[in-house]
């Protein structure tokens, strides 16, 4: 029977596998059966074994973690270098994975920017919700409404992004009175009227929070009646 060209091809692709003895069975048998068919394909049998030799024979002078190192270097910075702002904030706007096909997560700096801002914005609310002397003066009998805000303890885990943490207390609609702490503690504060058991229920339910617990408010002023 004649020899095709696709014998030929296969023969060609399958040989370098045979001879570094990859070759699964079957294409083993056909590459024997194949030679011994085609004696004249010998030479090139043993063209391939010296070349396999040979390659095995040949050692870098430069050990194998020096060239993965070198390797990994190059290809650092061959990646383009990111903008200023992506770099402080930690976000990473190339690789697909939030809700929106990208990832963010916050890095330290501005997570802690945003908590000042968060902490600023309530102090300030407060400083200018205050009441004058002549005001609260003029309101004094009927008394100042006691309604003291919830306050929660929370521990995110530690796997937790920043940016998702902030997400979750903006949809609990809670401010941030204090930390986080050295253990990764948030003291947070609801608004008034709002329900402390049903905030509690959401927030242990949510996968990011490792414990979140009730603590008792701030004490109120003595206005309240």
């Amino acid at each position: 029977m004649p020899e095709t060209n696709a014998e030929r091809q296969r023969f060609a692709q399958l040989l370098p596998f045979y001879v570094n003895q990859t070759l699964a069975t079957p294409e083993s048998e056909w590459i024997e059966a194949y030679l011994s068919s085609h004696p004249e394909a010998q030479h090139q049998l043993k063209f391939e074994q010296l070349l396999h030799e040979t390659t095995q024979q040949t050692v870098s002078s430069v050990p194998q973690a020096e060239r993965i190192a070198k390797l990994l270097e190059a290809l650092h910075q061959s990646r383009p270098k990111p903008a200023w702002y992506t770099r402080w904030l930690g976000i990473d706007l190339g690789k697909p994975g939030s809700a929106k096909g990208y990832r963010v997560s916050l890095g330290a700096p501005a997570f802690a920017a945003m908590l000042l801002v968060i902490f600023g914005q309530t102090l300030w609310l407060g400083i200018t919700s205050t009441d004058t002397g002549s005001e609260r003066a003029a309101y004094r009998s009927a008394g100042v409404p006691c309604q003291p805000a919830a306050m929660l303890r929370v521990t995110f885990k530690p796997n937790a992004k920043n940016a998702d943490m902030m997400l979750l207390l903006r949809s609990v609609a809670a401010t941030v009175a204090a930390g986080p702490s050295e253990t990764g503690d948030l003291w947070l504060l609801l608004p008034q009227g709002a329900s402390a058991e049903k905030v509690l229920a959401e927030l242990r339910s949510n996968p990011l929070i490792e414990d979140a617990m009730q603590i008792d408010p701030p004490k109120q002023t003595p206005d309240c009646k």
